[in-house]
């Protein structure tokens, strides 16, 4: 099943709404960095040596911590 880029976006705010501490400061931290990806992506060819390397490590980031996110809120609602 493949998900819309949007909704990436959306966990990773609500991530950054739900998470406290440096969990937090790093979905505020990706959060800017996606922007800045996009932003830039409008205006120049962002294609540069590893950028690929780069959208991974920020993927698997955000990819870490919804589930980070997810495993909180399932916790919280066995509770």
């Amino acid at each position: 099943m493949r998900s819309h880029p949007a909704t990436s976006a959306v966990r990773l705010w609500q991530a950054a709404r739900r998470l406290s501490g440096w969990p937090r400061g790093l979905a505020l931290g990706l959060a800017g960095a996606w922007t800045q990806i996009n932003v830039h992506n409008l205006v120049d060819n962002v294609y540069v040596n590893n950028v690929h390397l780069y959208v991974g490590v920020l993927l698997a980031l955000t990819a870490w911590l919804t589930y980070l996110t997810l495993d909180r809120t399932r916790a919280g609602a066995a509770s």
